[in-house]
């Protein structure tokens, strides 16, 4: 059974226009991580390197209303003003600048996976065992900006049923080396699901 609730996503980024597909592929990347909010306290950026293991989650009035803001277009982020530092696990460095404006402070990373994908034709990618991403290349624009539709799936059991729920379906652009950010309502046992989806020119 596959049935479709919506979800509010804040997506800031390019919109894009294309007359028709391309017959070429397009490589798009996908990293998923398990985001939380641990109040930390310190006013700086803390590495993954020699700091302690992060605390139980909290939740947040961003994951309350169900927002999660993308990347702003080329400018310089800012912290947070609540003076939380953020903890980025080791390998997630190149997402620091893209979940700038997220309300969390603590990422860790699920999966990062890669594919060359033709444009028109969906491709699917694993996140775990809940969550999976439908995603379909449309078209590119003459400064690069790749149009896509993407969707967010997820497994749920309910009255004993297996279902596979659409809870994110969104069409937008993303420009060369920026981000597409998704989430808000993807619930993980701990904290929230983010997919920063990112595509080569």
């Amino acid at each position: 059974v596959v049935t479709s609730i919506s979800a509010i996503v804040l997506v800031i980024a390019l919109a894009a226009a294309g007359d028709r597909p391309d017959t070429e592929k397009v490589t798009v990347s996908v990293l998923s991580v398990q985001a939380t909010n641990e109040g930390r306290s310190a006013q700086r950026d803390e590495t993954a390197t020699t700091e302690s293991k992060p605390k139980r989650p909290a939740t947040t009035p961003f994951l309350q209303q169900g927002f999660a803001p993308g990347l702003r277009d080329r400018h310089k982020p800012q912290k947070q003003d609540n003076g939380e530092r953020r903890y980025f696990e080791a390998g997630l460095e190149s997402i620091r600048d893209a979940a700038a404006t997220l309300p969390y402070d603590t990422y860790k990373k699920i999966k990062s996976e890669s594919s060359n994908i033709a444009f028109g034709k969906e491709s699917q990618f694993e996140i775990n065992g809940r969550y999976k991403l439908r995603l379909t290349p449309l078209d590119r624009d003459g400064q690069g900006r790749l149009r896509i539709k993407v969707s967010v799936d997820e497994e749920s059991a309910r009255d004993g049923n297996k279902q596979t729920l659409t809870v994110l379906e969104t069409t937008s652009a993303i420009a060369p080396n920026k981000y597409l950010v998704l989430g808000g309502r993807l619930p993980l046992d701990e904290g929230q699901l983010v997919i920063f989806v990112g595509t080569k020119p």
